[in-house]
């Protein structure tokens, strides 16, 4: 009995799967389909499914264990579940007959029935029967699963009839149907379930499927299942409805259709085949191998559902498949790569069009492997076709396949090669004929847009021809062409117009008014109306040379690395190189020394003996003896001598040698010291313009081809020493090769002996830069002018050249200065004696250049003071030397009404120290002489050491009261309160300028005083105006001891400039002039004319497009922000970071910089003033320019007449109220922005104990700009300091007119005069005053002073 415990085991059935069989005879070819029945249902993946079964079999393989001497197979078993999910095993058993493989008749086995009983046997049994897998397995039991039948014997449960409803093979389907007629028959005798398996329904005959479904709709219970054992299709079906005939628990057996059976099938496998395909898709490698993706995908469903349905052998022919695939788009890819290269390496290997116009393919390709770099181009393969051998896997391999070039496809691309090259030649043809027709169309202009110039070239043949692409390639060409053109034209004609560049001072910035007069000259020229189209270039371009004038240095210089600067340094850091080490080979010994002191010692030249060259270069050799070796020379005796030098020559030069040494110690001073060495006797400056058509060796030829040329002191890399006898004196001359801009800044600065001004004929430009070069020099200083061309024929043969070297010429007559040319092509004039007599005239004059630089020296440390004294000259320094003269346009030198025992402010070595910035602010200078200055390219020699005076005897002193009185004014007045500036005359001042006006652009007439508008303390809130009276107090000099200092100068006169002595430099400068001041003297022909009476209209300061500034007040504002953003902008920044500024709103900003504030915010009306690192003064100047630009004054013109009425009530109370009362008709909008900017000035105006920016004073800097005066009315003028005051009273009582305050009690506006006659004026402070004040409404409104100062 089974255990309690014990699971009940599944039930078991048994199914015997018979049909037709027997021998060949009986069957046919083939069977009807038992055995593949049976294995498709056992073992239904596709790997375990043989199709192919025999019953053929030899003795031994009947006799094995598998079949084992029966005529049935055991299957094994297969364990199933149910619908309603209980399992059961099923055995199978195949009934069929083995046929003898010798015999072909059955094998004799122990039941010796006929197969038809024998299959209906119920009871089965076989000792150790193993279980059948395939017919390999036959003999091989081994090698195969063994699994034993159950014991031995199986008692079968069912039969499933197989029906074979194919064609067969050598069958008649009849025959087929009566044996199963009587197999069903014997069958039925066992009481077992039967069911008809037809089978082969893949290949079924219809009519035989109807027989088989009528014989069995003949019988009871009989059902058909259609099977297909090769789709596996009802395999499992025709099983499972014999089961539930067995267990009648389960559920009537459901029979589907072949066709359906068939369709659901399909759909499984081609559900799987797709997901596999997707598997294998994911291979990208067509080197990957079958084993090693299946080992990857082993574990994936999608792989294994594929490989049960399909097999492994379909898994690997797809993949395959996919493997070929990549495999060929890879090579049709290289194939595509190679056949797009193929023009890149006809163009390298085939470039010409004449070569291969007519040339055939073949041709083609013969030459083609004859040239050089065919083997980078093209591989030839040992192996072809090219894409079946490994050349296909070389991917950096970029070279192709020549046998690719057999193919059709790459004779087409050859043909498209040559046809390429044809179009290609007639179109850069039709092109370059295009540009031609371009360049003869005048009317082109640089920065002409295509639009405007395309239809007039609609009908060009060329222009047809090409595309649009093309056409507009071309112009832009031409017009980069032109443009370029046009401005290297316009940058020589700044150069030709250099006079109205160079007469500012360096490191200065250019004025309005000097903008407008280059504007003015400038706008005459066509080559500034080139540009027109391009004003925005043309500006840049300007400005760009402005910028390059005020602060030159080799590094912006507009010639770039052809800079003369640069030039001089590398010809003077090689040649000089030479020279030295030439020499030091010829006269080397053990004791070193230097070559410059060889250039001391007495030598002379013998001429050696040999024929063939004596007689062509005796007479240069004794030509350079007399004029440049300046030494003995021995010719060669007459008579024949066999050796080259003979005792005669030897002793005449030892003679010439002694002579020489004889001669030094009597008249030339001994080999200088090392202190004389590093001295020069005479500093010279060559000039040269950059970028001139000549080398830097032409000019420098004339000193480096000379003996006694050698290295300057180091550091100065554009330097040279000349050691020559000038006189009866050997001289040392310091030459400095400089450019024109390099040489300004020595001009001005340092002591220079005398200039070698260079220029070429070839170049108005270095004319033009010559002239205004020249035009600043001092009168005393020697000039050398020197043309430079290729020959003299030039003078004869060229009209523009003749032009320049007569003009150059003529200069130097008017200023009597020497003049000659250098030729590149001739030898003879690049001699150092060329300049001998130029040497000789600046020696002469050496003492007077320097006392005269002494004294400018002087001067301009005195000019410079910020006291209103101009103090004496110090008694090293001889003043007197020039007093004024007819033709001088400058003041003589004044003198002070003290002794010269008495000093009153700091020496000039002391001031030359300070420098005024653009503010008016002092600051140390720290330089010694030789320094190197950082803004300019030279190297400046120290200035000479001043030779004391002898005291002057007989000097008148001052009394003592007068003594006292000067003293006690002195002290009053802190030189670091102080300054003195020289301003415009009233009508030239802008009141709204915000330049920095330099001073030597201000034209001032002949003994016109200067005269200077300061601002006391706040406790004296007037203004005072100095008028310099110290020129003509001839009789104070008498009077203290300076009758004999005039007496002394009567002889001589003070130095004046180039410009005065030669009509053409002045007439060039006074050309300019005219053309911007039409009222200009014609009369004056050298005296610096007046100025043009200026009205007053405020200049628009902005040269660009703004949709901000200068708009309406209205459109700037809206009801939320009645304030505009600029100005709260600029607001907030100066009372955040500059409210304390010492001169807000007085000292001039840097006008770039207020432009820039301007555009910046144009840009970006959010920008950042901190972060863009400008000034309080900038941004204060373009706080006041916003109100300047705006279309009306922020104080209505209609209000001025009541403003102006209100004014004159004499009660302060009645008064305020009276224009509280204007006020409140102000547009609401100017209104809002009037009280915010005058609450702003009024905080300024409480610090001014710090900015010294009183209500008064930042009223005088702000009325012109609120209520934009019109200044040609005569009878506006009367009332300024009215207006002036009103906006004064506005800032003062701030509070009282916008926040309903109190009145605030102010000092009176003017005050009383003082009242001690001997005080002297109270410290100043420069002011630079918008509109300045009429001379006539100030000075009754002074004292007279009895030292006569005021």
């Amino acid at each position: 009995m089974m255990a309690k415990n014990k699971e009940p085991r599944p039930p078991s059935y048994t199914i015997s799967v018979v049909g037709l069989s027997g021998t060949e005879k009986d069957k046919g070819n083939c069977g009807v389909g038992k055995s593949c029945l049976c294995n498709r249902f056992v073992r239904s993946k596709a790997d375990e499914y043989y199709p192919e079964h025999t019953s053929v079999l030899s003795t031994i393989d009947f006799g094995g264990r598998v079949v084992n001497n029966d005529h049935f197979l055991y299957w094994g078993d297969i364990t199933q579940n149910g619908e309603d999910g209980v399992e059961c095993k099923i055995h199978v058993i195949e009934q069929t007959e083995f046929i003898d493989d010798q015999t072909f008749l059955p094998h004799r086995s122990t039941n010796l029935q006929p197969y038809i009983k024998r299959a209906a046997a119920s009871k089965l049994q076989s000792a150790e029967k193993l279980m059948y897998i395939c017919t390999d397995q036959l003999g091989l039991e081994q090698d195969f699963e063994q699994k034993q039948m159950p014991e031995g014997k199986l008692s079968v449960d069912g039969f499933l009839l197989c029906i074979d409803v194919s064609q067969g093979c050598n069958r008649k389907f009849d025959d087929q149907l009566k044996f199963v007629n009587n197999l069903f028959v014997q069958l039925s005798k066992s009481k077992k379930p039967v069911i008809i398996a037809a089978t082969k329904c893949d290949e079924c005959v219809d009519h035989y499927l109807r027989e088989v479904q009528a014989f069995a709709s003949n019988k009871k219970n009989l059902l058909v299942v259609e099977t297909s054992a090769r789709f596996n299709v009802n395999i499992e079906t025709c099983f499972t409805a014999l089961i539930q005939m067995l267990d009648k628990t389960r559920g009537k057996p459901k029979i589907i259709p072949y066709l359906d059976a068939y369709k659901t099938q399909r759909q499984l496998v081609v559900t799987a085949t797709d997901k596999f395909e997707k598997l294998v898709q994911t291979v990208r490698d067509y080197h990957a191998t079958w084993k090693t993706v299946s080992n990857k995908l082993k574990n994936h469903p999608d792989y294994e559902e594929y490989i049960n349905l399909e097999g492994t052998r379909k898994a690997r022919n797809t993949f395959s498949k996919h493997i070929e695939q990549l495999k060929q788009e890879h090579i049709r890819k290289r194939r595509e790569e190679y056949i797009n290269t193929l023009p890149r390496a006809f163009n390298t290997l085939l470039p010409n069009l004449e070569e291969i116009e007519h040339l055939n393919w073949s041709e083609a390709l013969k030459l083609m492997e004859k040239r050089t770099d065919f083997q980078l181009c093209f591989v030839v393969l040992k192996k072809t076709p090219w894409d079946k051998t490994d050349h296909i896997d070389k991917i950096n391999d970029r070279r192709i396949p020549f046998d690719l070039l057999s193919t059709l496809e790459a004779e087409k691309v050859y043909q498209n090669h040559v046809q390429h090259l044809i179009s290609e030649k007639r179109r850069v043809e039709m092109k370059e004929k295009f540009k031609k027709t371009l360049e003869k169309i005048q009317f082109i202009s640089p920065g002409q847009p295509w639009e405007e110039v395309m239809c007039f070239v609609m009908e060009d043949e060329a222009f047809k021809y090409i595309t649009e692409t093309d056409s507009k390639e071309v112009y832009g060409r031409h017009q980069r062409e032109i443009v370029e053109k046009a401005k290297e034209e316009f940058q020589e004609m700044l150069f030709e117009h250099s006079e109205l560049f160079y007469d500012l001072d360096l490191n200065a910035t250019p004025s309005s008014d000097k903008m407008s007069e280059i504007h003015t000259v400038l706008s005459e020229e066509p080559r500034y109306k080139a540009l027109q189209k391009l004003a925005p270039d043309r500006e840049s371009l300007l400005l760009k040379h402005i910028g390059f004038v005020y602060h030159p240095t080799k590094e912006t210089c507009l010639s770039g690395l052809n800079c003369t600067d640069i030039k001089v340094e590398q010809v003077l850091a090689s040649r000089i190189l030479q020279l030295d080490h030439g020499r030091s080979r010829l006269y080397h010994t053990s004791q070193i020394r230097k070559d410059k002191y060889m250039a001391n010692l007495p030598f002379t030249l013998i001429l050696a003996n040999q024929r063939d060259s004596i007689g062509k270069n005796l007479p240069i050799l004794r030509h350079q003896r007399q004029h440049k070796l300046q030494c003995p020379f021995v010719d060669v005796p007459a008579g024949t001598y066999p050796r080259k030098f003979n005792e005669t020559q030897i002793k005449q030069a030892l003679r010439g040698v002694l002579e020489s040494v004889k001669h030094n110690l009597d008249v030339v001073s001994p080999v200088p010291t090392n202190k004389d060495v590093s001295e020069a006797d005479l500093r010279i400056v060559m000039c040269a313009m950059c970028g001139d058509p000549f080398s830097v060796d032409l000019i420098l030829s004339p000193f480096l081809d000379s003996h006694s040329c050698s290295a300057a002191q180091a550091g100065q890399n554009n330097s040279l020493m000349l050691d020559k006898i000038i006189g009866e004196k050997r001289r040392r001359i310091q030459i400095t090769i400089l450019s024109y801009h390099s040489s300004i800044g020595v001009r001005k600065d340092e002591l220079v002996h005398g200039y070698i001004l260079v220029y070429s004929a070839k170049r108005k430009a270095s004319m033009g830069m010559l002239r205004a070069f020249l035009s600043e020099v001092q009168d005393t200083i020697p000039v050398q002018l020197v043309a430079v061309t290729d020959s003299q024929a030039d003078f004869f043969e060229n009209e523009a050249i003749k032009e320049l070297m007569t003009e150059g010429e003529h200069i130097a007559t008017e200023i009597t200065a020497k003049f000659t040319a250098l030729y590149s092509l001739s030898q003879y004039h690049r001699q150092t004696e060329v300049f001998t007599l130029f040497f000789s005239d600046v020696l002469e004059k050496k003492n007077m250049i320097e006392n005269s630089y002494l004294s400018d020296s002087t001067r301009e440390s005195t000019h410079q003071s910020e006291d209103v004294f101009l103090p004496s000259p110090r008694d090293c320094y001889p003043y007197n030397n020039y007093p004024d003269s007819d033709d001088d346009t400058e003041a003589p030198p004044p003198y002070s009404p003290i002794g010269d025992d008495v000093q009153l402010l700091p020496t000039p070595s002391d001031r030359s120290r300070y420098r005024l910035d653009l503010e008016g602010n002092e600051y140390p200078v720290h330089s010694t002489p030789n320094c190197h200055d950082h803004e300019r390219n030279h190297k400046v020699p120290p200035p000479i050491k001043p030779k004391p005076v002898v005291p002057k005897t007989n000097v008148k002193k001052l009394g003592p009261n007068l003594l006292k009185t000067i003293e006690a004014g002195i002290g009053k007045n802190p030189r670091k309160q102080t300054s003195r500036v020289p301003l415009a005359h009233p009508e030239d001042m802008d009141p709204t300028d915000n330049y920095a006006e330099p001073v030597d652009a201000i034209f001032k007439q002949k003994g016109y005083p200067d005269e200077i508008y300061v601002v006391p303390d706040d406790s004296q809130n007037r203004i005072i105006k100095i008028r310099n009276s110290f020129v003509n107090n001839t009789q104070g000099d008498e009077e203290n001891g300076f009758s004999d200092r005039t007496s002394k100068s009567h002889g001589e006169r003070r130095p004046s400039k180039y410009k005065y002595k030669s009509k053409t430099l002045f007439s060039k400068a006074k050309s300019y002039y005219r053309r911007t001041h039409s009222d200009a003297s014609d009369d004056e022909a050298f005296t610096i004319q007046k100025k043009k009476t200026k009205n007053f209209n405020p200049p628009t300061r902005r040269n660009w497009e703004s949709n901000y500034f200068g708009m309406p007040l209205q459109d700037l504002v809206t009801a939320e922000k009645p304030i505009p953003l600029f100005v709260e902008k600029c607001v907030a920044f100066i009372e955040d970071t500059g409210l304390c500024t010492e001169g807000l709103y007085r000292v001039s900003g840097n006008k770039t910089d207020q432009d820039n504030i301007q555009k910046q915010f144009d840009q970006d009306h959010n920008i950042n003033l901190v972060s863009m690192e400008v000034t309080v003064n900038a941004v204060a100047g373009a706080l006041k320019a916003f109100f300047a630009d705006l279309p009306d004054p922020l104080i209505p013109y209609s209000l001025h007449p009541e403003l102006l009425e209100a004014a004159k009530i004499p009660d302060k109370t009645e008064r305020l109220h009276a224009l509280k009362e204007i006020v409140k008709k102000f547009h609401p909008v100017n209104y809002d922005v009037f009280r915010y900017i005058i609450t702003h000035l009024n905080r300024v105006s409480q610090q001014n104990k710090i900015n010294l920016m009183t209500a008064d004073n930042l009223s005088i800097c702000f009325w012109p700009t609120l209520m934009r005066p019109d200044f040609e009315n005569r009878e506006f003028l009367s009332t300024t300091k009215i207006h002036q005051s009103v906006v004064e009273t506005f800032i003062q009582q701030c509070q009282f007119f916008f926040y309903n305050g109190e009145i605030v009690e102010t000092v009176n506006t003017v005050a009383p005069p003082p009242s001690n006659p001997g005080q002297l004026v109270e410290p100043m402070v420069p002011l630079q005053l918008p509109p300045p004040l009429q001379p006539q409404l100030i000075q009754p409104q002074l004292q007279t002073d009895p030292l006569g100062i005021i």
